[in-house]
């Protein structure tokens, strides 16, 4: 249905990095993410002969009824016989399991974003704050970096690690797919920081030692 647009029309408008065919009440919708600074951009594609009957509104009121829609939408629009619903409000590490082998094999040797932050992108003081770096790939056990980072495997602490670990995995093929995905921790101990504030605004939050305690660095 959707393979004519999908080359020609598609990809000159947007750098797509996954995208699937999926049925929303009945209707045939091509269903896209596009990486976009600290999140995804989700785009849903409806072919206007399907939706000809249907007015702006309920067209975003069906692509809300895809389950990982949970806000409004930032825009919807017509690009020749098409018309999208856009959303822009899906965190990195609120949908962690999007990083899967699916998205790395549609990126292979493409030019796509693949250092992405979850959170705090931090100052690059290590005094404040604790960067450490996740690495997705092919050879993975975790089958999406949602269970990657829950496992704390393949983790790194230094950049030179990091660096490194990369270099090795490419050697032999420098088209290799992975993702990268970094999160600043605030470290304890810093004297500006109120931390009874910042857990009164995110029970869930997670601080890193301080710096002088730091068994890894």
């Amino acid at each position: 249905m959707y393979d004519k647009f999908r080359c020609e029309d598609l990809l000159k408008y947007f750098s797509i990095t996954r995208m699937e065919e999926i049925d929303l009440n009945g209707v045939t919708v091509l269903h896209q993410y596009r990486m976009r600074g600290k999140g995804w951009i989700e785009f849903f594609v409806f072919d206007n002969d399907d939706v000809s009957d249907l007015d702006n509104d309920a067209l975003i009121q069906l692509a809300k009824t895809y389950p990982r829609v949970k806000t409004e939408p930032d825009i919807d629009a017509t690009i020749g016989r098409y018309r999208y619903v856009y959303f822009n409000r899906l965190s990195f590490y609120d949908n962690l399991d999007l990083f899967d082998k699916t998205l790395l094999q549609a990126t292979r040797g493409g030019s796509v974003q693949r250092i992405c932050t979850l959170g705090k992108s931090g100052n690059g003081d290590p005094r404040f704050y604790k960067d450490v770096w996740w690495v997705f790939h092919e050879d993975s056990p975790c089958q999406n970096a949602a269970e990657l980072i829950d496992s704390d495997m393949c983790r790194f602490t230094s950049e030179k690690a990091l660096r490194e670990f990369l270099e090795e995995y490419q050697s032999e093929d420098s088209e290799r797919p992975y993702y990268v995905l970094h999160k600043a921790y605030y470290r304890l101990g810093v004297k500006v920081l109120d931390y009874e504030k910042m857990r009164q605004k995110d029970p869930d939050i997670i601080f890193a030692p301080a710096l002088e305690d730091d068994e890894e660095v």
